[in-house]
């Protein structure tokens, strides 16, 4: 037997009853006089296996009591005497992990307390004397990251309307801007310029006729734009090109109605995707053959015809891949071959017919993968021996049978 003796001139295994008579196995005498195992029973009458002690003469397991009568594991002080775990009890009241102390005697975790009384963990001081995380004070209070002027910003900034920002820039009224500015009409933009009239725009321009544009260019009539521009009548257009009537990249053209890739046939129209050729039909990639019409992938066959994706050999059909067989006719992925079907992948095989994916012998059948055996048939993944059954993966043995996956 392990003994030990607590005070009471007692022997005790693996168990201690001294002083509050419970029992107990491994032994530690702390102050009191009484043993523990695993447990500490100070001040606060409770049992604790690691033990520590703290000030007021208690005893704590992964815990710590410091007047917010609260237990805590990992301890530290914050110059008021606390001990705290994952918190801060220093006059805010809170508790923080990670801790921080800023001045103030205060205890911080992914925070700090600064004039303003918020917490923050990244900190920088500005001018005020406050903390910040991510965060500085433009004069106005508020909390900023980035930082140019002298000034740190986070995401935001104040311009005028009082709005926050990130990206930041000045414009002659020392107002800060995200994705916006506030120029005479109180907007915020990003991408600036200023048409003349002073004022600060992000895709928009208010340029004469009061609209608002990104990409901006100024033609003749002191006008800016994005995506958009102006043409005699008024209109806003996006790429801009000055044609001789000094229309971008777009213009009314006759009909009046405005195109993004322009192009001008004859009718003095534009065109964006579009084009109108005699069948009153608009298209984006324009030629004109013969007959007058407008199209985008273009070839011709004989008939003097222009086709996208199409053409006409004869027999008046549309056809995109085109080849020519000798009945003149235009085919995409396709041919027709004296049975008058049409097939993308083509094979002539005697009868002179053309298939796709297919062939036709003797049976009058279709087969994509061919082979033609004895008997003249054609097959697709199939094949004909002796005993009239089909198979793709083929052997012969001695018997003159065809088989698919299997063997003789």
């Amino acid at each position: 037997m392990d003994e030990s003796v607590c005070g009471d001139g007692k022997m005790y295994r693996d168990k201690n009853v001294c002083g509050d008579g419970n029992m107990y196995s491994d032994e530690s005498v702390y102050g009191n006089g009484n043993m523990y195992i695993g447990k500490s029973d100070y001040g606060d009458g409770n049992m604790y296996r690691d033990k520590s002690v703290y000030g007021d003469g208690n005893m704590y397991i992964d815990k710590s009591v410091y007047e917010d009568g609260n237990m805590y594991r990992d301890e530290s002080f914050c110059g008021d005497g606390n001990m705290y775990r994952d918190k801060n009890v220093c006059r805010d009241g809170k508790m923080y992990r990670d801790k921080s102390v800023y001045g103030d005697g205060n205890m911080y975790k992914d925070k700090s307390v600064y004039g303003n009384g918020n917490m923050y963990r990244d900190k920088s001081v500005y001018g005020d004397g406050k903390m910040y995380r991510d965060k500085s004070v433009y004069g106005n209070g508020n909390m900023y990251r980035d930082k140019g002027d002298g000034n740190m910003y986070r995401d935001k900034s104040v311009c005028g309307d009082g709005d926050m920002y990130r990206d930041k820039s000045v414009y002659g009224d020392g107002n800060m801007y995200r994705d916006k500015s506030v120029y005479g009409d109180g907007n915020m933009y990003r991408d600036k310029s200023v048409c003349g009239d002073g004022k600060m725009y992000r895709d928009k321009n208010v340029c004469g006729d009061g609209n608002m544009y990104r990409d901006k260019s100024v033609y003749g009539d002191g006008n800016m734009y994005r995506d958009k521009n102006v043409c005699g009548n008024r209109n806003i257009y996006r790429d801009k090109s000055v044609y001789e009537d000094g229309n971008m990249d777009k213009s009314a053209y006759g009909d009046g109605n405005m195109y993004r890739d322009i192009s001008v046939y004859g009718d003095g129209n534009m065109y964006r995707e579009k084009s109108v050729y005699g069948d009153g039909n608009m298209y984006r990639d324009k030629s004109v053959y013969g007959d007058g019409n407008m199209y985008r992938d273009k070839s011709v066959y004989g008939d003097g015809n222009m086709y996208r994706d199409k053409s006409v050999c004869g027999d008046g059909d549309m056809y995109r891949d085109k080849s020519v067989y000798e009945d003149g006719n235009m085919y995409r992925d396709k041919s027709v071959y004296g049975d008058g079907n049409m097939y993308r992948d083509k094979s002539v095989y005697g009868d002179g017919n053309m298939y796709r994916d297919k062939s036709v012998y003797g049976d009058g059948k279709m087969y994509r993968d061919k082979s033609v055996y004895g008997n003249g048939n054609m097959y697709r993944d199939k094949s004909v021996y002796g005993d009239g059954n089909m198979y793709r993966d083929k052997s012969v043995c001695g018997d003159r049978d065809m088989y698919r996956d299997k063997s003789v």
